[in-house]
């Protein structure tokens, strides 16, 4: 079959639906069609006024968006096949009694589920599913649990085009959105799913907080996938998540999982997972590393060791560290609190490192304190501490990281490796090097550099040393 016959056999309604059915955007369906059609990549280019680095790489967002492996002429050809067979049993289909599903244009109004039914999909029916997984039509639904309001939201566009960039267009598999409590994860997600939902078939969101056994999170995910049948689950992890990745390759599904860090152990080092709770891990091992459609989006104040040991550029899995806000628009937080003293905002910003949370808590507290000025408060040069921003990090860390911390709160300025080293003598060396990652890994403690040496150093943010200073110093040694 040469292109000019694969491209007479597959109607153009036929790829736009599946297209559709892919994620495959309108741009990277047109170069689709114009390649079924034999015009190669040069003339593509040409035609659609892009540069065939551009052509090459959305034919390269399809591969993956129908898992064709290979290199080169291979994966066109096993493209071409797979199209062609997939189109023979939509006609097939076609001439076959209709089964459907009538669309009911119902909405739940009692929860944030949103649920629309289509006929029976004979492309769907088509691809690989487990045995024991579902045979219903694909549902367009969103159901997002705890979600929170994000009507008034600052800043944040460059994350938001990155998140879009990695899942809409590049198809990753697994991303992590890590950074300190208050920093916006949550809210960050959130206003992301509302931007991209439209590119999914099924949008699930579920928070960890409580620490949900994994057999529980997976029964409650194929629950909300396969509704409103009631899904027929292994009793064993492993099979569950071979069932769960079925719906991912069968549907272009968005997963979001908020507050892992509650799912990992508290006295040691970042990232290790509670007794009971390493399936986790291979949860997401697995998404990561098996071929589908889905995504699946992680909210932590840890770093996860998946993420660093398989985070790739070549591979669709990434990690996004959320940072303050820029000052431009952490100032519309202080503006929408009516603070005054403008000529000191720049200098309250940067104290609070454009923490969100922080920056509102403080401008609560310059309100009713300082009557709105926050010149007036400044000027006192201190530092305000949350304990309900911090209290659940710092307890988590292992004594050797608390031990750390201790130091470098008693210090007024960065200490070099060498430095901390002499001030803490009782400990291996080793064991200061995997303290000091791992509080990195939490994003407790910050790395600078000198100006003369550019020598590395580490200090704690000034909210972070106040409230070490003032709850977990004895009194002879605060400073």
């Amino acid at each position: 079959m040469n292109d000019n016959e694969a491209q007479a056999l597959i109607s153009q309604e036929f790829l736009q639906s599946i297209a559709a059915d892919r994620g495959i955007r309108p741009a990277e369906l047109e170069v689709l069609s114009l390649s079924l059609s034999g015009i190669s990549t040069t003339a593509i280019a040409s035609q659609l006024d892009i540069s065939e680095d551009l052509v090459r790489k959305r034919l390269s967002r399809i591969y993956i968006k129908f898992q064709i492996e290979g290199r080169g002429p291979v994966k066109f050809a096993k493209l071409q096949q797979l199209l062609h067979n997939l189109y023979q049993t939509h006609l097939a289909s076609e001439r076959e009694p209709k089964i459907g599903v009538m669309d009911t244009g119902l909405t739940d109004n009692n929860s944030d589920l949103q649920i629309t039914t289509h006929p029976l999909n004979p492309l769907h029916n088509s691809l690989p599913t487990s045995s024991t997984t579902h045979n219903s039509p694909i549902l367009n639904r969103i159901d997002w649990s705890e979600a929170i309001d994000v009507s008034i939201f600052y800043g944040r566009a460059e994350e938001l085009a990155q998140l879009e960039q990695w899942i809409v267009q590049d198809s990753s598999r697994l991303i992590a959105v890590v950074g300190l409590g208050g920093i916006g994860k949550t809210a960050l997600i959130t206003k992301l799913k509302q931007q991209i939902q439209p590119y999914f078939d099924c949008v699930i969101g579920r928070s960890l907080h409580n620490a949900p056994p994994l057999e529980n999170l997976l029964a409650d995910l194929l629950k909300s996938l396969s509704h409103p049948q009631e899904p027929e689950l292994s009793e064993k992890a492993d099979e569950i998540i071979v069932q769960l990745i079925s719906y991912l390759r069968a549907c272009r599904c968005l997963l979001v999982l908020d507050d892992v860090q509650t799912i990992l152990r508290s006295n040691d080092l970042y990232g290790r997972y509670l007794q009971g709770y390493e399936g986790y891990g291979a949860l997401f091992r697995r998404i990561a590393e098996e071929q589908h459609q889905s995504c699946l989006v992680l909210s932590s104040q840890e770093k996860l060791r998946e993420i660093f040991l398989l985070e790739n550029p070549s591979r669709p899995i990434h990690s996004l560290k959320l940072e303050g806000l820029k000052p431009e628009d952490a100032q519309q937080i202080l503006l929408g609190q009516n603070l005054t003293g403008k000529q000191s905002w720049q200098e309250l910003i940067q104290h609070y490192r454009g923490n969100p949370l922080e920056l509102k808590l403080i401008a609560a507290t310059i309100q009713d304190i300082f009557n709105r000025d926050v010149a007036a408060f400044v000027k006192w040069s201190t530092t305000v501490s949350y304990r309900e921003i911090l209290d659940e990090p710092f307890q988590r860390l292992s004594a050797l990281e608390k031990q750390v911390m201790q130091w470098l709160a008693k210090e007024e300025k960065a200490l070099s490796f060498q430095q901390l080293r002499a001030k803490i003598e009782e400990i291996a060396t080793s064991d200061l090097i995997e303290a000091l990652e791992s509080l990195r890994g939490r994003y407790l403690i910050e790395k600078v550099k000198t100006q003369d040496t550019n020598e590395l150093l580490f200090t704690l943010q000034p909210v972070i040393k106040k409230y070490v200073t003032k709850y977990h110093l004895p009194s002879a040694q605060k400073i």
